[in-house]
């Protein structure tokens, strides 16, 4: 089963009628803004007649309420790593904002992903995590030391890298840290 297909630049995106559509351009850098701010904890949008407040939650995530309504419906936020210095912009202090949002990590350097695992404790709200880097066994084998962090983990999408045996056996002995685990690709592995 392939993973989601990522957006080519981090991007937000918010749930309609069972789907995903990608928030407007104008939407999206206010809520990456608010996001910024790790003392901010909401943040109000309005289109036309309708008004809306972004709610960064306490143990990560974000949803948007239309204040009329008081309808809830999800936001998720996309982050694809390819160089490190992508991954530096994210582990820095001021990022812990951004790292509370982000739902959704896709990483295609090893540099990165590398980093990115041993610091997966700072994002709560993690739910999708892709690594294409042809990662060898010691990859898989400190993701899964560190699946503890990732409570929230419902796909984990390892196809096409080089983990191995040793690898395999690592994450299988840790996946009941990841009780919403729902996907595992560990194809051509």
């Amino acid at each position: 089963m392939a993973f989601l297909r990522p957006p080519d630049v981090t991007q937000w995106e918010i749930e309609l009628d069972g789907g995903w559509e990608e928030c407007s351009p104008e939407d999206q850098a206010v809520i990456e803004a608010a996001c910024a701010d790790p003392d901010r904890h909401s943040v109000d949008l309005g289109r036309g007649r309708w008004r809306y407040r972004v709610e960064f939650r306490q143990g990560g995530g974000a949803v948007q309420i239309n204040t009329t309504t008081q309808r809830e419906r999800s936001l998720r936020r996309w982050e694809v790593l390819g160089a490190e210095a992508d991954i530096d912009d994210l582990l820095r202090p001021a990022a812990v904002g951004i790292r509370r949002a982000t739902t959704h990590v896709v990483v295609s350097e090893e540099a990165s992903a590398i980093r990115l695992v041993g610091n997966l404790q700072l994002y709560p709200s993690l739910t999708h995590l892709n690594i294409f880097c042809r990662w060898r066994e010691a990859g898989g084998i400190k993701l899964a030391e560190n699946l503890q962090h990732c409570p929230q983990l419902a796909h984990l999408d390892l196809d096409g890298n080089r983990i191995g045996d040793a690898g395999v056996i690592a994450l299988a002995k840790n996946l009941q840290r990841c009780p919403l685990l729902a996907q595992l690709d560990l194809g051509k592995n």
